[in-house]
């Protein structure tokens, strides 16, 4: 669009326009990224690993002082 507005094709408005609505894009997708980064790192924090019963006796929550869960045994089968 620039080599357009150079040879007087497309006027300076219009290039603006588009220049303005690419670094709009451009910004939407840092955020996505940003987010995506976030959401990533959240759900690595809720993450339980049970012993072979399949039972966790205690589980830490983040905000939330010590406590226990009780879960089922899980049987595959």
């Amino acid at each position: 669009m620039r080599f357009l507005h150079q040879n007087g094709v497309y006027s300076k408005a219009r290039l603006e326009q588009a220049q303005a609505a690419a670094s709009a894009a451009q910004a939407q997708v840092r955020a996505a990224r940003a987010q995506q980064s976030t959401v990533g790192a959240v759900a690595g924090q809720g993450t339980l690993i049970a012993p072979a019963s399949g039972r966790v006796l205690r589980a830490a929550i983040p905000g939330i002082s010590t406590s226990a869960v009780t879960c089922p045994a899980v049987t595959e089968g």
